[in-house]
């Protein structure tokens, strides 16, 4: 006998007793027919009095059975009321009163009436019966009637109830789910409800499964009752097949007869195995920093983006299939197989490279492998032994791997000039050599260098090796004016040291100070070109002759080549164009041609070509045998510069290039 059933049979035998006690204190035992209910569930008994969810909300329809010694006539009338209680309550409230007519006699079809909904608001167990107040003033009560406003669903009000096992729980807890089980077990994986508080006949469970939690909101994977001996439900293998293989995540919830659903369960969780698997060992894996015959993995290697374990694509790999790399002890975050090519690339955090490394100032084998993760199912790799350095003389760099050392000190440079100024090169610098002083890191260690360099990492200017000694002290490089003169030309030029050791491996540097080189060196621009110049006799040597003086007006054509990178888009030019009567370009003749342009984007791309008239003022007075030399520059720092010169002459074997001009005054 279920709770429901003892509810129902304890209001039966309290009513026996009841009218026990009215018998013996001589008060009429007849009793007017109980109220009766709607027929909800099929008139099933084991429901009797229990009220559909979709009903408990409305109004109920009670039908009275006609009493008797009604009314008897039209004119006259009997008085209805219900009264009801809840279960436990000893007091009848009255709940609503209504007039009926005569005439009233037995045997006639049952009164329909109302019984409002606000009289049974909330959840509980409840009696309704009615007096009949006769035409007469005579009142009766009729027998009461039970039923049931069931609001909270199984188990303590609904909570979550305890995680489901499975028939063969050790089985699949230890291997999982497999399509060899599906295959012995009728295509499907039985699962136990346990036993839970306020269990009730009617009450159904709806299964759900998934690769995480399952949406309780979603399709079941069961739904219905179970059997209470075995307490077990099936989940359909096809619903299985459709998720992936990993994880299978299996959730529950109970519901009542009227539809009250409780809380999901928590998932029990296994391994879901269906689809075949790694097999083991799986091949060991690559880790680029060491192949092309370098044996060695190092700072370099992470720097330069070697710092990753390539994993050839492994037989009967599936989606969602986990990797864990391990470098030494250290295991990687796994990797998750999604469209996977046919090398599979996981990166190695320095974190991990460097906790796997440790303290050590020597080289550290390491085991490197890697295993596949199938839900708990774990697939093995073979290992590969590399070699790793990451050891770095001097102060601890807190920005590892990044070779700039926060914890070295920059150098400050200055020139040989009378004149010199922190970190910049001036004109009276020009020629001289410079210095770069630093103050030394403390402590040294043995068998340090370092290594100063000027622009760039191929400029090398200078190099130390410190000694203990020296820890802390300041030391000064030399910089050579011809490493300074071959550039670069900037405002900004880096300049820094690194520190290894004297045996190579891994450096770092200092932060790099910026030098001014604007005044003291200068940029060369692409040499100026003259398109209309003809050749000596020789064949070989360039000259501006009769020929090279085009248009009617004989103007020279100077033609400025692009310049691209070296100069940009505003950048003001001043060109300058002077004529010589000799040929070693002493002496000048005629004036200096000069013009000033701001260049154009496509000017740099391009070049330009620039016309130098009149040819009576800057090259007719070049005579016999002169030269001409052309220079253009830009106004600002850092200075650029092009120039380029060529022979010249104005004269044929009998005169001037053009006689007319003899003539002009």
């Amino acid at each position: 006998m279920d709770a429901q059933q003892k509810i129902i049979a304890q209001y039966y035998v309290n009513r026996y007793l009841e009218k026990g006690n009215r018998s013996r204190s001589g008060a009429g035992v007849q009793e007017l027919s109980a109220p009766k209910l709607p027929v909800w569930w099929g008139g099933d008994p084991d429901f009797a009095g229990l009220v559909p969810r979709e009903d408990q909300e409305k109004d109920m329809e009670i039908q009275i059975p006609a009493w008797p010694n009604g009314s008897p006539v039209p004119v006259f009338s009997d008085i209805l009321t219900f009264e009801y209680r809840r279960r436990g309550d000893l007091t009848w409230r009255l709940a609503q009163e209504c007039t009926i007519p005569g005439p009233t006699s037995p045997g006639e079809p049952d009164k329909s009436v109302t019984f409002l909904q606000e009289n049974f608001p909330g959840h509980g167990q409840y009696l309704l019966r009615y007096r009949v107040k006769t035409y007469n003033n005579i009142e009766e009560e009729s027998v009461e009637v039970a039923f049931i406003i069931d609001k909270e669903a199984p188990h303590y009000g609904g909570q979550s109830p305890d995680v489901l096992t499975f028939r063969d729980d050790a089985l699949i807890k230890a291997e999982g789910v497999t399509d060899a089980y599906l295959a012995a077990n009728g295509d499907k994986l039985a699962v136990v409800i346990p036993a839970y508080n306020d269990e009730q006949l009617g009450d159904t469970v709806q299964v759900f499964v998934g690769a995480s939690t399952p949406d309780p909101d979603g399709t079941p994977a069961y739904e219905g009752s179970f059997n209470p001996a075995t307490r077990e439900v099936p989940i359909p293998g096809d619903r299985l097949r459709a998720l992936p293989d990993g994880r299978l995540y299996i959730t529950y919830r109970l519901l009542d007869k009227v539809g009250n659903r409780g809380q999901a369960s928590d998932a029990a969780v296994v391994d879901l195995l269906i689809m075949p698997l790694p097999i083991e060992p799986l091949p060991a894996p690559r880790v680029p920093g060491i192949e092309d015959s370098d044996t060695q993995f190092n700072l370099d290697d992470v720097r330069e983006g070697r710092d990753s374990v390539l994993i050839e694509l492994y037989a009967n790999w599936l989606h969602n299939d986990r990797i864990v790399v391990t470098w030494g002890s250290v295991e990687i975050a796994p990797y998750i197989v999604v469209n996977p090519g046919d090398t599979i690339q996981v990166k190695i955090p320095y974190s991990a490279l460097a906790q796997a490394f440790g303290a050590s100032t020597t080289p550290v084998p390491t085991q490197v492998g890697y295993r596949v993760e199938r839900g708990r199912r774990r697939f093995d790799s073979d290992l590969v032994t590399v070699e790793v350095d990451l050891y770095v003389p001097g102060p601890v760099n807190p920005e590892r791997p990044d070779p700039i050392n926060p914890n070295l000190k920059p150098v400050t440079v200055r020139g040989g000039g009378t004149n010199a100024e922190d970190n910049k090169i001036n004109a009276d610098d020009i020629g001289l050599d410079a210095t770069a002083v630093v103050q030394l890191h403390d402590p040294i260690d043995a068998g340090s260098r370092l290594r100063l360099y000027w622009g760039n990492i191929d400029n090398l200017a200078d190099e130390y090796e410190p000694d203990a000694a020296d820890a802390g002290m300041p030391y000064t490089f030399t910089i050579a004016w011809e490493t300074i003169d071959k550039g670069p030309v900037s405002t900004d030029v880096p300049v820094f040291y690194t520190l290894d050791q004297v045996t190579g491996g891994n450096y770092e540097m200092c932060p790099p100070t910026g030098v001014d080189v604007s005044e003291a060196v200068i940029v060369e621009l692409s040499a100026p070109d003259f398109p209309d110049a003809d050749l000596m006799n020789d064949g070989v040597t360039p000259i501006l002759n009769c020929r090279s003086f085009v248009g009617s007006d004989h103007h020279l054509n100077v033609a400025i080549p692009p310049n691209p990178g070296a100069l940009e888009e505003g950048d003001e030019i001043e060109v300058i164009v002077q004529g010589y009567s000799d040929y070693l370009g002493d002496v000048p003749a005629g004036d200096e041609w000069s013009d000033t342009i701001t260049v154009t984007a496509t000017q740099i791309e391009e070049g330009f070509t620039l016309q130098v008239e009149p040819y009576e003022d800057h090259l007719l007075p070049i005579g016999a045998l002169g030269l001409v030399k052309v220079t253009y520059r830009t106004s600002g720092a850092p200075v650029k510069i092009g120039r380029a010169q060529i022979y010249a002459s104005t004269t044929t074997p009998g005169g001037t290039c053009f006689p007319p001009f003899l003539n002009r005054n």
